[in-house]
């Protein structure tokens, strides 16, 4: 079954640190809204923060997909959520439980908790 067009994209960014050279929010922030062009989707409204854990703009992402804002998310990887398996599961359930699709920028779409887990496990040695 083929998921429906997203009308209401957001995106979350998220990184560790930021410096005076540091594009890394740039590189990130035109990863998603590239995906979003090339998927014929609406500009998405993008949610940043920086720091280790999830920020502000998290907790408003999440409290904007429990208002129905947002029927997709879209980042560059599932660790942008949080590099905490347990967080980025929880993050997948809620956006699932809510209807709202999550995207990743390399093409794969997480459409259930056991793909949550595989994009969140750190590899094997």
């Amino acid at each position: 079954m083929t998921e429906p067009t997203p009308a209401r994209p957001a995106g979350y960014v998220r990184v560790a640190a930021t410096g005076p050279d540091d594009l890394a929010v740039a590189r990130q922030r035109q990863a998603v809204q590239d995906y979003a062009h090339r998927q014929g989707w609406p500009e998405p409204a993008i949610y940043t923060d920086t720091g280790p854990a999830c920020g502000p703009q998290h907790a408003a992402l999440t409290q904007a997909i429990s208002a129905g804002q947002h029927d997709a998310v879209i980042l560059t990887d599932l660790a942008r959520i949080s590099r905490d398996p347990s967080q980025a599961e929880a993050f997948t359930h809620h956006c699932l439980t809510h209807g709202t699709q999550i995207h990743l920028t390399t093409g794969h779409s997480i459409s259930d908790q056991h793909t949550a887990t595989l994009h969140t496990r750190p590899a094997s040695p």
